[in-house]
């Protein structure tokens, strides 16, 4: 597949706030807004400036309406401040010995979210790329409204089976690390936890990451807001046996080196999702390395195309 690589006349559509439901969504997007529409779900604790522009772009060039949006409880959307995280502690304990757990939402919520921001945006149908928890976001709008969505690409992302949700121990004491003091002590953490994340095989691109970590405080960093989200995920019940009933166009890609979410994650998607495009990288963790990009959105071209 040979794609546009000419993102030079691609424009960048000003941010908006939109109103779904009780909530305020905010959302940019690139390319001309007739052209079939992409929506990007990104994940946890993450915001839409984590979708690299010249990646979107990339995307837009090739015939798209590409929207980013943030996630409830991030960037400049809607906090929840009102409503108490359950602590990683009372999270640890139900997801290991079944105690029981309140959750302010859950991802199905976050998934009407994206619903709510269809309807602001006069958006009928739409196809779908979500990372990591955002895949998990898109899978429960193709299962609860298979009738907007058009085509499903999950990125680092997995299918809810709890017993395929183990991090290496280093990654989990990263994420797990008490949540810093100051706006410097925060940069440095999140740097330090990109690394991780990002993986040895590709050159760490430092300052691209401490600017987007600058700019998503600068934007809204909400410390109880990750952990609201992070709860959203650990009460999440598998979804396998719903996503084997989808028959829509789906696209698998994965790190062959997360350390998050292991590959065998992506695996077991395919399982539950045989006429799915699988695809994965050796080296790639739980990033998306810029080296990457041309391959992977050759990747979200193959169910869009199935699915125009």
């Amino acid at each position: 597949m040979s794609l546009n690589a000419d993102i030079t006349e691609v424009e960048h559509h000003s941010e908006q706030i939109v109103q779904c439901g009780d909530l305020a969504i905010a959302t940019d997007s690139f390319g001309n807004q007739n052209n079939p529409p992409v929506v990007l779900i990104m994940g946890l604790a993450t915001q839409m400036i984590h979708w690299h522009v010249e990646l979107c772009k990339l995307l837009a060039a090739q015939g798209f309406w590409v929207i980013r949006f943030d996630n409830r409880d991030m960037g400049k959307s809607s906090k929840l401040t009102g409503q108490a995280p359950p602590s990683i502690w009372q999270q640890m304990q139900y997801r290991y010995f079944k105690k029981p757990l309140v959750v302010p939402y859950t991802l199905d919520d976050m998934a009407h979210d994206v619903l709510g921001l269809l309807d602001a945006l006069n958006i009928d149908k739409t196809h779908v790329v979500g990372a990591s928890m955002g895949g998990m976001i898109g899978q429960l709008l193709a299962i609860h409204h298979p009738s907007r969505v058009s085509s499903l690409t999950c990125i680092m992302s997995t299918n809810g089976n709890k017993k395929l949700m183990n991090p290496k121990l280093g990654t989990l004491l990263k994420i797990l690390k008490s949540p810093p003091k100051t706006r410097e002590q925060h940069i440095e953490q999140a740097l330090s936890m990109w690394q991780v994340l990002h993986g040895s095989h590709f050159a760490f691109p430092s300052e691209h990451f401490r600017s987007t970590i600058e700019h998503a405080h600068e934007r809204g960093f909400s410390a109880s807001g990750v952990l609201r989200q992070m709860a959203a995920i650990t009460v999440a019940p598998s979804r396998s046996k719903q996503l084997r009933q989808l028959t829509l166009p789906v696209g698998i890609i994965h790190g062959e080196a997360d350390s998050l979410l292991k590959v065998k994650n992506a695996y077991a998607l395919k399982d539950d999702l045989p006429h799915a495009h699988l695809a994965t990288f050796p080296g790639m963790g739980h990033t998306l390395p810029n080296e990457l990009w041309t391959s992977m959105i050759e990747h979200i071209m193959k169910p869009i195309a199935e699915a125009l």
